[in-house]
């Protein structure tokens, strides 16, 4: 990778610059998979050859200026992106041979302007205005234009300034839109795909710094997504996607004493998705379960109304007398299609803590992260939990005893809870203090 930049100043406050980074990659590679008798596969050997070369260049022009309580930012540049993707590959496999070439190439050129301004640094007012052209996009399409706008008060510089036990403590809210060009299968766009993201939000300080946080709302509304809705229609669908949520952080100093000192970080977003269309009945396959008698068995689907890949199973409810599994109480061959539940796989909401305590020359600091809510399929526990693969593959333990005998069907039996609180790191660490040879010294 080579990059490079230089920024020349003309007069106080208004500079001019050019940035140009190029990154080159070639990548050879071979492998071999040989034969397995219980698998019953053939040897299978391949290479594969692969380019890929990005260019990147912009020029920029920038204004600052501080004028008594007045700060005046503005900005214009120019972007120029390229990127190339050549890949070529060969298979072998029982004496035959396969290969093939995928290529792509787009180019994206984008003009920006931004212009921000702040009052005693109470008042912050921005917007800006990006236009791109990509070559992804059809020739006929215009190129996307994207404005954005954002605005903030600090209210402890005047309406709150006696009020002692708020430090700081202001109001924010913003409007963007931003743009993607899509090409599905190799074939331009005639549109841009656009999201349409809305927030308010509130930060605070109370108690001379003591506590700290923020609490957002936000609304992004992604239209005009092309997607892949199977191959019951001519050509992709027009959808969109609509996620709001709430994020709320908040941060402490428990203790703050002569010898120990104990802080705290907490985090938590609450998320909702729903995907629209312009066909309000599509219900269309997406991923299905795999193994051993599933033949074209889809589990997760696009859904109007729904979060995308939302599961769609039936409710498995127990075995008969002779070990047929029952879905709502009745076996397959009592009923073959049996009614399936939709649900959510997404998790109802994500957290974090992070903690740190400090004891003399002493440090301790982890940070957890959770998440709630969240489903899996367990596809592979379904394929080997099972008592018909016997005598000619492994089981699982749990096949002899979970009382089913008849051949395996993708249910909610084999959702999984997949909430979580994991140690994502910690450290202990020791500061020694006076030392000659260094200005710091921290074994940890």
């Amino acid at each position: 990778m080579i990059n490079g930049s230089v920024d020349y100043s003309i007069i106080d406050g208004l500079k001019i610059g050019v940035l140009a980074s190029a990154d080159l990659n070639k990548i050879n590679g071979s492998g071999f998979i040989p034969a397995f008798p219980i698998d019953r596969n053939a040897s299978l050997s391949g290479t594969s050859d692969e380019d890929a070369h990005t260019y990147n260049a912009d020029a920029h022009i920038s204004y600052d200026k501080t004028l008594g309580k007045n700060t005046v930012n503005l900005l214009a540049a120019y972007e120029y992106n390229s990127y190339a993707f050549n890949s070529d590959y060969a298979n072998t496999s029982a004496g035959s041979t396969s290969s093939g070439t995928f290529k792509e190439d787009y180019k994206l050129k984008s003009f920006i302007a931004r212009a921000a301004y702040s009052y005693d640094e109470r008042l912050y007012i921005a917007a800006a205005l990006r236009k791109d052209n990509s070559t992804l996009a059809a020739p006929a399409y215009q190129p996307g234009a994207y404005p954005s706008v954002s605005l903030a008060y600090r209210f402890k510089k005047d309406l709150l300034t006696n009020v002692e036990w708020i430090s700081d403590i202001k109001l924010k809210a913003g409007y963007g839109v931003s743009g993607n060009s899509l090409a599905f299968n190799g074939i331009p766009s005639s549109i841009w795909e656009q999201t349409h993201g809305t927030n308010i939000g509130l930060d605070f300080s109370l108690l001379n710094g003591w506590i700290s946080g923020d609490v957002n709302y936000f609304n992004d509304q992604s239209k005009n997504l092309i997607v892949d809705f199977g191959s019951n229609l001519n050509a992709p669908t027009i959808g969109s996607l609509t996620n709001t949520g709430l994020e709320i952080a908040l941060s402490g100093r428990i203790i703050s004493g002569r010898k120990l000192n104990w802080t705290a970080y907490g985090q938590i977003t609450f998320i909702s998705t729903a995907l629209s269309s312009q066909f309000d009945y599509l219900i269309i396959p997406q991923g299905e379960a795999q193994g051993r008698g599933l033949s074209s068995s889809p589990i997760t689907f696009l859904k109007t109304g729904y979060s995308p890949y939302v599961f769609y199973l039936p409710h498995y409810t127990g075995t008969d007398a002779q070990g047929n599994q029952t879905f709502d109480g009745k076996t397959i061959q009592q009923n073959p299609n049996p009614q399936g539940y939709y649900v959510d796989p997404a998790p109802k909401f994500n957290y974090g803590i992070t903690n740190s305590f400090d004891y003399g020359n002493w440090n301790l600091s982890f940070v957890l992260r959770g998440v709630y809510g969240q489903k899996n399929f367990n596809n592979t526990l379904l394929n080997i939990e099972t008592v018909t693969r016997l005598p000619q593959n492994n089981v699982t333990k749990e096949a002899l005893t979970n009382g089913i005998k008849d051949a395996t069907v993708a249910s909610d039996l084999w959702l999984q809870n997949a909430s979580f609180l994991r140690l994502d790191n910690a450290a202990l660490g020791y500061s020694f203090k006076n030392v000659s040879f260094a200005k710091v010294l921290r074994v940890f």
